[in-house]
């Protein structure tokens, strides 16, 4: 029994704390269980199941020593299978994070990141380049910078009217 333990009974038990003792053994051991119980119960005030703290024997000592070994080779045991579990669960999760990740990106921006071949136009008299697609169609408009995109460009022969 922990001090603290000690100290909750002690309070709640104003014989112990008076110093009065008991006797340790009511009865003889060799008298049989059943009358135990009758004259408890005749000399007791009251009587109940209560939840307490029972001294236990060395056997019992052992016993319970072993089983802490057990468990707690067993626990480790446990851990370790909870450890590789855990990885092997994120390691799934990962790519599926990032998918979801990619997808909210996408919808807020409402563009789809792609990688395809991009064709530049170059109409020099406004310094716009249209960028289309391999299907014709205007993905954006930017701005020329002087002294780029006239390279890798191909520029319009002759302008609409």
């Amino acid at each position: 029994m922990t001090a603290a333990q000690k100290k909750a009974q002690s309070e709640e038990d104003p014989i112990l704390e008076s110093g009065l003792i008991f006797q340790e053994r009511l009865f003889e051991p060799d008298e049989d269980p059943e009358g135990f119980r009758n004259k408890l119960i005749a000399i007791s005030d009251s009587y109940g199941t209560e939840e307490h703290f029972k001294p236990f024997t060395e056997e019992e000592k052992g016993r319970f020593e072993k089983r802490i070994v057990g468990l707690d080779l067993e626990l480790d045991k446990l851990a370790k299978e909870k450890k590789a579990f855990n990885k092997e669960i994120d390691a799934n999760m990962k790519p599926m994070k990032i998918e979801q990740q990619t997808l909210v990106d996408n919808l807020q921006i409402g563009a789809v990141w792609t990688e395809e071949t991009l064709y530049n136009i170059v109409d020099p008299d406004t310094g716009l380049i249209g960028i289309y697609d391999e299907r014709g169609l205007l993905q954006r408009t930017k701005q020329m910078k002087r002294g780029r995109g006239l390279q890798k460009t191909i520029p319009l022969t002759s302008k609409p009217e």
